[in-house]
């Protein structure tokens, strides 16, 4: 046996498409200019968790590697676990019109990307600019005013609105910059 074979064969779809391709997702996972470092491992697990929890997803792992590829590669040159579970980074299977080559049209399932909110404050975090990141929701009852044209957000918190899903009407963040030593 070598080192370069898996001790044990690859169980589904997503574990196989990663060990394929191990040496660019470690490549992608490893590089990293500002800090922190995502190990093989637990990314290919976060995979194959994903791919075994969702029928729709391995089918469009098996149907359409590429755009698994793809998605995951970006999952990797972001640093973020991939899959529901964490919120980080989604893989959505998606049914695309494609056009085959006999000239008919068909739906394909092929695997989407999607940076969740939890994910793109992970990524702003890691920034050596950033202080802090925060976010709200905003529910109906409450105050609130955005201008995109002045940057300005204006939001008044009340503890006597419905706080479920269905009231939710907004979400916004603010990032604190460091210039410096000093924090705007």
């Amino acid at each position: 046996m070598t080192d370069t074979q898996p001790l044990v064969a690859a169980k589904n779809i997503g574990e196989s498409l990663c060990l394929t391709y191990r040496n660019d997702f470690e490549r992608a996972l490893g590089y990293e200019l500002i800090s922190g470092h995502l190990a093989f491992e637990p990314f290919m697990m976060a995979v194959k968790e994903d791919c075994l929890n969702s029928t729709g997803l391995s089918e469009a792992f098996q149907r359409s590697p590429r755009s698994a590829i793809s998605s995951l590669l970006l999952a990797a040159q972001c640093k973020l676990l991939p899959g529901s579970k964490y919120g980080l980074f989604y893989l959505i299977p998606r049914k695309m019109s494609r056009k085959l080559a006999n000239g008919t049209w068909d739906k394909i399932p092929e695997v989407t990307p999607l940076i969740g909110y939890k994910g793109l404050a992970t990524m702003a975090q890691r920034h050596p600019r950033v202080h802090s990141v925060e976010a709200f929701n905003v529910y109906e009852g409450e105050e609130f005013d955005f201008l995109p044209g002045e940057g300005k957000i204006h939001h008044r918190w009340s503890p006597k609105v419905d706080r479920t899903d269905e009231a939710l009407i907004a979400s916004y963040a603010k990032v604190v910059i460091k210039i410096g030593r000093a924090h705007v």
